[in-house]
C-alpha cells in the first residue's frame, strides 16, 4: 500500500508515523491477511505494552482501505486465481467491513 497518507493517519491518531506504519506492517496487516486467509483475526493490544486504541486501528485500517486502487490486484489475481475485478468487489463490499467490525468489537 503505497498511496497511504501515513501523515495524515498519524496526525489524526496523534502518535508519530512511524508507529503508525509499524502497526499497520507488523500487526494490523497480518491480522487483515490472517483474516482473509481464514477468518480469524487476534484481539486488539489496547491495554498492553505498545498497544495501540481500537479508534487508531480503526483509523489505520479505514486509511488503507482509502488507498486500496494501488494494490498489486494483477499479482493477487495471478497467485489466486480471481478477476481482478472480483477481488476489488470482494474486498471493497466485504472484507472491508468485516475487519471494521472485528476491530470495532475489541474491548
Amino acid at each position: 500500500m503505497n498511496k497511504v497518507d501515513w501523515k495524515s493517519v498519524a496526525a489524526a491518531c496523534d502518535m508519530p508515523e512511524s508507529k503508525v506504519k509499524r502497526h499497520w506492517r507488523e500487526v494490523l496487516g497480518p491480522d487483515a491477511k490472517g483474516y482473509a486467509k481464514d477468518g480469524t483475526m487476534r484481539p486488539g493490544r489496547t491495554n498492553s505494552k505498545g498497544g495501540i486504541e481500537k479508534e487508531h486501528r480503526l483509523k489505520i485500517w479505514e486509511a488503507v482501505c482509502g488507498a486500496y486502487d494501488s494494490a498489486k490486484w494483477r499479482e493477487l489475481e495471478e497467485e489466486c486465481g480471481m478477476s481482478t475485478t472480483k477481488l476489488k468487489r470482494h474486498f471493497r463490499d466485504v472484507l472491508k467491513n468485516e475487519i471494521a467490525k472485528k476491530i470495532s468489537a475489541d474491548k
